[in-house]
């Protein structure tokens, strides 16, 4: 490719290992420091043969004193809960990396949470990823200590959280903004006093909206629960402007934060916001339509009645034969969820029908029968709204949720008493490749019906908000779940501008290819020893009086695989045969090549990475020339020079050796004489 003449690297990446006379990048995601920029270095070559490359790497231009830096006055980030995200090319190294962090800010000074969280932020985003959320220092390390140690007693982590996956690359984003039947009291209060994005586009939204309606549509979100404002979100006229005002304002949050979605979809009402996002209307047209909607559905006399049905399409539409004009399917939620809607009276009687089959049947609580033939009389006024409007060319792809061409007026009226068609929306996402489902509303009310309606796996389905959780954590949550997964998130937004804590670099994974060489021979004859000429000992020291010596070795899996064979409970452990034959070996040297007692003290354990030392000594001989033997061990390494005063030895062995018979030469084998069958187990061309 075609580089350009200069190249600035003020964040190099922490996993290039250049090696060419010991050449390495390893400074982490770190700008040059103030006073220690190059003017310029460089490797002049390096490579293998015909492929050569260079790096020059010159001063960074100098910062603008009005740009925002390390050292600037702190943004502002999302308040409320802090999230360190990590990540790693593999599952090892993302523990690593935790394991690092985890030392980082629980050592020394402890750097604050937010100046952590923005140092994560402006790293590398790899395959496998995990975030850590929770509200401050204590709760942050407490949770990446659990992560770290991998228990899975969500109490360990002091109420964090710690989201884990593994990202798919670049996979579609899909937004689904909820219907009606997802406000709730209250809604966007929360996210208004953390996310600064989200207040901004409230105000704006709301300002739209405002002129339509008869007071401050702020005022009924924000009722206090129980309230008669709070009843209020209930009418129509308010939950349909209400739920478009708090998912415009979700979608721009989420886009300030870096999750843009490449397919946008509906359910309903929702499909508005969809709309809008999709840049078919402004939002000025937008808000002039949905109140128009809201207002003229309330004002319908025949409220009628909707019942969620345990069914097929299928099965429910060969039960309402004759009924069209009263009754229809107002949704298909998924392959067993159908709603029905329309007159009370005929509604319910469905109802009980499908309840005498052994199907469940749910009544919905709403002002009036969406999505039926008694939506009818609302149309020609509505026509006269949507005659208002400009349809614009849609940025971003719209899956549409009922059936007909959305580009124009007379879809938005067919919607009105059309079924909403959600699965086959959600299947048609799939077909477009949407790897991530993102609910924006202010419940989730269609992440649980999508995870019915999808077919493949591996998709994520992410809601913006979680029950129980405080709007901000539950934000963090989605942030956290749809990143992991792939999504786009840009974290250095969330955690807004400020200092920048000092982290260690990337955890490599370091393998080794080069090969051990082996030991050198020692010159035993040189230091007084001779060659014991077994494998399992190495030298023999004799001492001066009386035939008595000592045999000498090291043990170990790695100069003798065989030996790992034997283990117990995963510890390697010396067979008692191994050990009589010592007794054996050493007793013969002597003379003596009969056992009369073997008594064994304490078991003979190896290390898997280490070596033992052993030492058979041979005692001086009685009056009947009977003896005693014993064996020692203790860790070799270190301890062979720490300890020259002999401590530290464990006995494993006591026994007695005696001649054969009076005057017989020893069987013991000889030094020097070779072992073949010990060297190698088992032996070759042996069968098991």
């Amino acid at each position: 490719g075609v580089l350009p003449p200069t190249l600035h690297v003020t964040e190099p990446t922490p996993h290039v290992d250049w090696t060419a006379g010991r050449v390495e990048l390893l400074t982490g995601a770190r700008a040059w420091p103030a006073g220690a920029r190059p003017r310029r270095a460089g490797v002049s070559s390096f490579g293998i043969s015909g492929t050569n490359a260079h790096l020059i790497v010159e001063e960074a231009p100098t910062p603008d004193p009005t740009t925002p830096g390390d050292d600037a006055e702190p943004g502002v980030p999302l308040s409320g809960p802090t999230a360190w995200p990590i990540s790693a090319r593999g599952a090892r190294s993302l523990r690593a990396q935790a394991v690092r962090l985890h030392a980082a800010v629980t050592s020394g000074e402890r750097p604050a949470p937010a100046d952590v969280a923005r140092a994560l932020a402006g790293r590398a985003a790899f395959p496998h990823r995990a975030v850590v959320i929770a509200h401050d220092h204590d709760a942050l390390t407490a949770t990446l200590s659990a992560y770290v140690a991998d228990a899975p007693d969500p109490a360990t982590a002091v109420e964090g959280t710690t989201v884990e996956g593994v990202a798919v690359e670049q996979p579609r984003i899909a937004f689904l903004f909820t219907g009606q039947g997802g406000q709730r009291a209250g809604m966007g209060r929360e996210l208004a006093a953390a996310a600064p994005a989200f207040a901004a586009a409230l105000d704006e939204v709301c300002a739209a909206l405002d002129p339509h309606l008869d007071r401050p549509l702020r005022d009924v979100m924000w009722a206090e629960p129980g309230s008669p404002g709070a009843a209020s979100l209930d009418r129509t006229a308010y939950t349909q402007p209400a739920l478009f005002a708090f998912e415009v304002a979700a979608l721009r949050m989420l886009q300030s934060y870096g999750m843009r979605p490449d397919l946008v979809a509906g359910h309903s009402v929702g499909e508005y916001a969809a709309a809008h996002a999709a840049g078919v209307w402004s939002l000025t047209d937008a808000a002039r339509l949905i109140a128009a909607r809201g207002r003229l559905m309330q004002e319908l006399r025949d409220p009628g009645a909707m019942v969620a049905v345990e069914a097929t399409a299928e099965e429910v539409a060969a039960t309402l034969t004759g009924l069209e004009t009263r009754v229809g399917i107002a949704a298909v939620n998924g392959p067993t969820a159908v709603v029905v809607s329309g007159a009370e009276r005929e509604c319910l009687a469905l109802a009980e029908q499908w309840r005498s089959r052994g199907r469940r049947t749910r009544r919905l609580t709403v002002s009036h029968a969406f999505h039926s033939p008694l939506m009818e009389p609302m149309l020609p006024a509505f026509a006269a709204e949507l005659a208002r409007v400009t349809f614009g060319h849609p940025r971003t792809a719209f899956v549409a949720g009922t059936e007909g061409t959305w580009t124009d007026a007379r879809y938005w009226l067919d919607q009105i008493v059309r079924p909403v068609l959600f699965h086959a929306a959600v299947s048609r996402l799939e077909d477009e490749g949407a790897g991530v489902l993102v609910e924006v509303g202010p419940r989730a009310v269609l992440s649980g019906m999508a995870h019915d309606c999808v077919t493949r796996e591996g998709t994520t389905i992410v809601p913006l908000h979680r029950r129980d959780h405080a709007e901000h954590d539950a934000l963090a949550d989605c942030l956290a779940r749809a990143w992991t997964a792939g999504a786009g998130v840009d974290w250095s937004a969330v955690a807004g501008t400020g200092g920048r804590a000092d982290l260690p670099t990337y955890a490599f994974e370091r393998e080794r290819f080069w090969l051990d060489p082996p030991a050198p021979a020692a010159d035993l004859a040189s230091a007084g020893l001779r060659e014991a000429g077994h494998p399992l000992l190495s030298a023999v020291v004799d001492l001066p009086e009386d035939g008595q010596a000592v045999l000498t070795g090291r043990l170990s899996v790695t100069a003798t695989p065989w030996l790992a064979g034997h283990a117990v409970s995963g510890t390697v452990v010396l067979p008692g045969a191994a050990l009589a034959e010592l007794v054996l070996e050493a007793g013969g040297r002597a003379g003596c090549d009969r056992v009369d007692e073997l008594v064994f003290e304490a078991p003979l354990t190896l290390s898997p990475g280490g070596g033992t030392a052993i030492q058979v000594v041979v005692e001086r001989a009685d009056d009947s020339g009977a003896r005693p033997v014993r064996v020692y061990s203790r860790p070799s390494g270190d301890a062979d020079l720490a300890d020259p005063a002999g401590s530290g030895w464990t006995r494993h062995v006591s026994a007695t050796v005696t001649p054969s018979a009076p005057g017989t030469l020893s069987t013991g084998v000889s030094a020097g004489t070779p072992c073949p069958w010990a060297s190698q187990w088992p032996p070759v061309g042996a069968e098991p």
